[in-house]
C-alpha cells in the first residue's frame, strides 16, 4: 500500500515510509511506521492498544503527539493518506506516552546500531 502524508493541511507526497515496527511496551501493544521528509524531518504513525483491544492512532514527532486521521483511498491504487492535526500531548495518559516514547527510542536506537 502506498502511503502519503498530509501534514497540517498541506499534502506532501514526499514523505517516505522508512520503517515498520511492532512490540509490547508495558501494557501496550504498539505498532509504528516511521516516515522521513526530504529535509530529514522524522515522524511516526503510531497505533497503541491496551490489553482490552482498544487502539488509538497518533502522529508522534519528537515528544509531541498529534491527532491523526487516516483515509484509505481504494480507488487510487490502495493509497493511504495521513492527516496530522493539533498537539494532543496533554490528553494522552502518562503511561501511554512513556510506552510510546520508549518504543520509538528503542526502534531508532536499534536501527542506528544495525544499519
Amino acid at each position: 500500500m502506498e502511503e502519503g502524508l498530509s501534514k497540517q493541511g498541506s499534502l506532501s507526497k514526499h514523505w517516505l515510509l522508512s520503517k515498520r515496527k511492532t512490540g509490547t511496551f508495558g501494557e501496550y501493544r504498539i505498532k509504528g511506521h516511521q516516515f522521513k521528509s526530504p529535509t530529514g524531518e522524522v515522524g511516526w504513525h503510531i497505533t497503541a492498544g491496551n490489553q482490552h483491544g482498544l487502539a488509538e492512532d497518533y502522529w508522534v514527532s519528537g515528544k509531541t503527539f498529534h491527532a491523526l486521521n487516516i483515509q484509505y483511498l481504494h480507488k487510487m491504487n490502495h493509497r493511504m493518506v495521513l492527516e496530522v492535526f493539533d498537539d494532543i500531548t496533554s490528553l494522552i495518559s502518562s503511561a501511554k506516552k512513556e510506552a510510546v516514547l520508549r518504543a520509538i527510542a528503542e526502534w531508532e536506537t536499534a536501527s542506528s546500531q544495525h544499519p
